[in-house]
């Protein structure tokens, strides 16, 4: 198993009782790293013109990158790359995660075929970081038939997981979509239905996806929700061909209009989401910001920010919360509205001592509220320097709509867009009736 000052949990393959493959990197932490795993008798694929690699995994990016290669004559060899999504600090989506190549150019109808895994971190590409990460376990390897027609979908995105009533706005809704098979699919088709009937839409077509090919396809018309509810989005794609397996073809979520709460997060702790920080590993570690951006409809007030951290990575250091407005047509530039909150002291109670829905997190108010008129805001978490480290979770298993979810390089004095959620949501206290405020009733 990983043994380590960050040992990942072990892989959770189909056959892990019987062993698997380990390269654990932290364990070794010699640097300048690349370990190779070949078959040491050549496999036949003759009579098999198109095959496919099929193995399970579990794996951490810490400067390092994890290749395939194949080969027909054990001298020429074809890279394809693993986790290639993936960056510094990402987990696998699942434990296991499934991983299917074709390999079908090289190894089809070929009588002897070889495999190699290559976790690959060499210091000349990666520098004095590089031979130092965390794992990668393998299991269940498999070489088998590929269909000539699979379109997957990978993941999928309505944008926010919970909005507070009266904010509803017009939603964007999108999914990555994988040609699994071995052949071109034609006129691929992204729908969607909202609680069966209330809405349903399409995406355009796309003419022709390649085998091995990912693309983004996003619902033609948008969808604004109704009342304080919860709302279920299935996503379906489809294709002109015949699809070999269609239980791949579809995923759903749900959207929760509530009374104060605006995320874009599932809140929900896996133990498995990464880290968001700034200097994890260092003696000094540097300031950060990250949050998401929410889209205000009606005149509010912001009251306070949550978020989770994460307990793997974090100490008792300290943290502020912020809001930015938004210039969405000045190319996203971001201006402070208000006041940063006081500064709070991390608690070993604000850890997260277990998994699932609802993890322990930490609430920080502004004092006095922020009123927020009709626009994009960012709400950020700031991590102050110390010589003790904060990190922020994240969740990385949904597609993640462009320029919604944002982190600050303290270091580097520059904003960049993140392809992963932090746990960071907004309170609003809606200015909807004149309804006075109780701050406590019956205890």
């Amino acid at each position: 198993v990983p043994v380590s000052q960050f040992a990942l949990p072990i892989i959770n393959s189909t056959s892990a009782a019987n062993g698997f493959a380990i390269f654990d990197s932290d364990s070794l932490c010699s640097g300048n790293e690349i370990g190779d795993m070949t078959n040491a008798t050549a496999i036949s694929c003759t009579g098999h013109p198109l095959v496919q690699l099929s193995f399970q995994e579990f794996y951490e990016r810490f400067y390092d990158s994890t290749f395939i290669l194949v080969s027909n004559d054990n001298i020429n060899w074809v890279k394809y790359s693993v986790n290639t999504p993936l960056q510094n600090d990402d987990f696998c989506s699942s434990n296991p995660d499934t991983v299917l190549i074709n390999i079908s150019a090289t190894a089809g109808n070929q009588a002897s075929v070889w495999i190699r895994f290559q976790f690959y971190s060499p210091s000349a590409i990666f520098g004095t970081s590089a031979g130092c990460g965390y794992s990668w376990m393998i299991d269940d390897i498999a070489i088998t038939d590929l269909d000539s027609n699979d379109i997957k979908l990978q993941n999928a995105s309505f944008g926010y997981t919970q909005i507070p009533a009266g904010e509803q706005s017009p939603l964007i809704m999108a999914a990555n979509v994988n040609n699994i098979g071995a052949v071109a699919q034609s006129n691929v088709v992204l729908s969607v239905s909202v609680n069966t009937s209330a809405f349903n839409g399409t995406s355009s077509a796309f003419s022709s996806m390649i085998p091995n090919a990912m693309d983004t396809l996003y619902i033609s018309n948008t969808y604004t929700p109704g009342a304080a509810g919860t709302y279920t989005f299935d996503f379906s794609v489809q294709q002109s061909q015949t699809d070999a397996n269609t239980a791949n073809n579809s995923g759903s979520g749900t959207l929760m209009i509530n009374d104060s709460i605006y995320s874009r997060d599932d809140n929900l702790f896996s133990g498995l989401l990464n880290p968001i920080n700034n200097g994890i590993g260092s003696t000094t570690f540097l300031p950060f910001e990250t949050g998401n951006i929410f889209f205000i409809n009606s005149p509010c007030d912001a009251s306070s920010v949550t978020f989770v951290i994460d307990p793997g990575y974090s100490d008792t250091g300290s943290v502020d919360v912020k809001i930015y407005s938004v210039d969405t047509a000045g190319g996203f530039t971001f201006t402070q509205v208000g006041s940063t909150s006081n500064i709070y002291n991390i608690q070993p109670i604000d850890f997260p001592g277990n998994t699932g829905r609802n993890p322990q997190s930490i609430t920080i108010p502004f004092t006095p509220r922020i009123h927020l008129n009709h626009g994009f805001f960012l709400t950020t978490v700031e991590y102050i320097a110390d010589t003790v480290p904060v990190a922020i979770v994240a969740s990385q298993d949904y597609l993640v709509l462009p320029n919604t979810s944002w982190f600050y390089d303290g270091n580097l004095g520059a904003w960049f867009y993140l392809d992963r959620v932090p746990l960071v949501r907004l309170n609003l206290n809606n200015i909807v009736g004149g309804i006075n405020e109780v701050s406590s009733s019956n205890g």
